[in-house]
């Protein structure tokens, strides 16, 4: 099966509901249930609106990669600074990589 759909997931949410002022997911939810979308595709969309019909599924995702990408940054950025501090202070390297692994 082929399911030839493009959905746009922006960074807009907008009000709760699917009204005109809602948000760009929501809306292309409701534009999809009534076009008559098929079910699996449905039910990813449905994952992803924001707080819709009181199911708060799409929150929480938004909020887990959000962080998630706040914690992989600052990982990152650690890791750089622990390969630059092992060539001069070691003991400071060492405690910059272990915060590394907690971030992670």
């Amino acid at each position: 099966f082929n399911y030839n759909e493009h959905y746009e997931f922006g960074q807009l949410q907008g009000r709760l509901g699917f009204g005109p002022q809602a948000g760009i997911v929501s809306q292309e939810f409701r534009y999809a249930q009534l076009r008559g979308a098929p079910l699996p595709i449905l039910w990813i969309l449905e994952y992803f609106t924001l707080d819709g019909e009181d199911i708060r599924w799409g929150r929480n995702f938004r909020q887990a990669g959000y962080y998630c990408n706040l914690l992989m940054w600052s990982s990152f950025a650690f890791w750089i600074l622990s390969i630059l501090l092992f060539t001069t202070a070691i003991a400071s390297a060492c405690f910059l990589l272990g915060i590394t692994g907690l971030l992670q």
